[in-house]
């Protein structure tokens, strides 16, 4: 009989920036108290990203989930990664970006969690992966990045993975056990039982109580009944990774989305005419913030700049499709206003933008809002 494979489970949490009070409290009474004290309870290896941004803002209004996250930070069987830390999508934003996004990640996470906690992993927002990142990872000194399987130019799942000799190593999301995970015991209990290869099931944390009110319990019984099986994504990496051509994609990407050739189709569509004109006044602010330097300053040029590029509000852009294990509808006027209002926000408390400049991105900004309430109008909402 062959012998039981073992698995690993990566979490991630976040929230976006300037979350609502009442909603970051909902999110933290329905899901974040019950996993993070399931996770104080288990002796088993599991791996945890908390966004940056995120603890700060818990620092401010949750500070009893922070001491749970603290309190994880000091157990031998919770790993930590580093991530993008306004959940920016790492592989759309210029690599000076990028390196900005993982740095100050770093600084937030040892203000609240400790200087002498190890970030061993990279967890890349929505497994979204190119192998522009390449670089940008090799400076980021993980062990290893977490990737989705379609990112595999390969009709076999390998969990463990290199492109190149010298590249990074890739941990690599199991789709059917990660959605598996979020919806049923019996349908991971199956796949646990039948599978020849480790699998890496990857997933938001808030899946487990917040999006779905049983799923924690469902959690907490794939535990009991396969816990024992676990194995840390940290141990996983120190394998010997199988060499595999790679390519551009995410978590939300399908085989259809790589044939027309939109590797990141919940945040840039070439069909999607809200997505299209959000890069293009995006990309207009960040050049008249390079023009100045207001970005090297870390004043609130930069704090309003980061905020911009959380992915949620390219997520909540569209109109026509639905994402994450329980097929949510993606489309929340309001949320890509609030994420537009950051960047043009970047672009006002600047002082040395010329004014003509100011008043171009300022009326662009108008149309891109008007083309927003358009397409909500237009759905008949």
């Amino acid at each position: 009989m062959q012998p039981f494979q073992p698995w690993s489970l990566v979490l991630h949490i976040y929230q976006p920036p300037n979350q609502r009070p009442e909603t970051l409290d909902l999110v933290s009474r329905e899901g974040y108290l019950g996993l993070l004290e399931a996770l104080l309870s288990t002796s088993y290896p599991v791996s945890l990203n908390v966004s940056g941004v995120l603890l700060e803002q818990l620092a401010k209004q949750q500070p009893a989930i922070l001491d749970l996250i603290k309190n994880l930070a000091t157990k031998d069987n919770i790993t930590f990664l580093n991530s993008a830390y306004t959940h920016a999508l790492l592989p759309l934003w210029p690599q000076a970006e990028g390196e900005y996004q993982l740095a100050h990640n770093r600084l937030v996470v040892a203000e609240y969690l400790g200087k002498k906690l190890k970030l061993t992993g990279l967890y890349l927002p929505e497994c979204a992966y190119a192998p522009t990142l390449d670089g940008l990872i090799k400076k980021d000194r993980v062990a290893y990045t977490v990737i989705d399987e379609i990112s595999l130019r390969s009709a076999t799942y390998h969990p463990l993975v290199r492109a190149e000799r010298g590249g990074p190593v890739l941990v690599v999301r199991n789709r059917a056990l990660s959605q598996a995970l979020a919806t049923s015991v019996e349908q991971t209990a199956a796949i646990l039982d039948k599978t020849t290869t480790p699998l890496v099931a990857v997933l938001d944390g808030e899946v487990f109580g917040h999006f779905d009110a049983n799923a924690l319990e469902r959690l907490k019984s794939i535990f009991s009944q396969f816990g024992n099986r676990m194995q840390s994504t940290k141990l996983l990496a120190t394998g010997k990774p199988v060499k595999v051509k790679v390519r551009a994609a995410s978590w939300e990407t399908d085989p259809s989305d790589l044939l027309w050739r939109r590797p990141f189709p919940l945040w840039q569509d070439n069909k999607n005419r809200v997505h299209q004109a959000m890069w293009h006044f995006i990309k207009g602010v960040q050049q008249a913030l390079y023009q100045t330097d207001s970005l090297l300053q870390n004043g609130w040029e930069r704090l309003h700049f980061s905020n911009a590029m959380a992915s949620c509000w390219w997520w909540w852009a569209n109109p026509k499709r639905t994402a994450g294990p329980f097929k949510m509808k993606v489309w929340n006027p309001d949320l890509v206003v609030e994420g537009m209002s950051e960047a043009i926000k970047a672009i006002r408390t600047d002082p040395n933008i010329p004014r003509k400049t100011k008043w171009h991105l300022e009326t662009e900004y108008a149309d891109l809002l008007k083309l927003i309430w358009q397409t909500h109008w237009k759905l008949g909402s």
